[in-house]
């Protein structure tokens, strides 16, 4: 079973219809054999640009823990669904649970640890490497 983060704008609805499409998220982890960790509303947020004639958003954060083969199900669903307008579904590699200090709440929040990984560059040609290759060329 691997963590998971997913972040969701859901369009600005009744508390009622955002609260079932949250069920639903809950129901198809569980349905998986995995769980709902934590959830945190963000708020109500205007979008940069309109997503499906929609002006502002309901941004909500969830923790999941599901089975490997479970992701792929979860992210289809959320593409089905109208009200969801935008959603990212991550692998959290490490997870320790903390204190929000950005939402200034009580509730914990969990905080993921991303690997860094060194990538290698090649140098850069110079100028005068291209033209000495061009001239024994020719």
């Amino acid at each position: 079973m691997k963590n998971y983060e997913l972040t969701l704008i859901l369009a600005d609805l009744p508390a009622g219809r955002q609260e079932k499409t949250l069920d639903k998220i809950g129901k198809l982890a569980s349905y998986s054999g995995g769980k709902v960790v934590n959830t945190t509303s963000w708020g109500k947020k205007d979008l940069f640009y309109p997503i499906k004639k929609v002006a502002s958003g309901v941004y909500y954060f969830l923790d999941l823990a599901l089975p490997s083969e479970a992701a792929p199900v979860v992210n289809r669903e959320l593409e089905i669904d109208d009200d969801v307008l935008r959603h990212l579904l991550v692998v959290a590699e490490k997870v320790t649970i903390s204190k929000s200090k950005v939402l200034n709440t009580e509730s914990e929040v969990v905080v993921e640890k991303v690997k860094e990984e060194k990538v290698e560059k090649k140098p850069k040609k110079t100028a005068e490497k291209v033209v000495k290759r061009t001239r024994k060329k020719g």
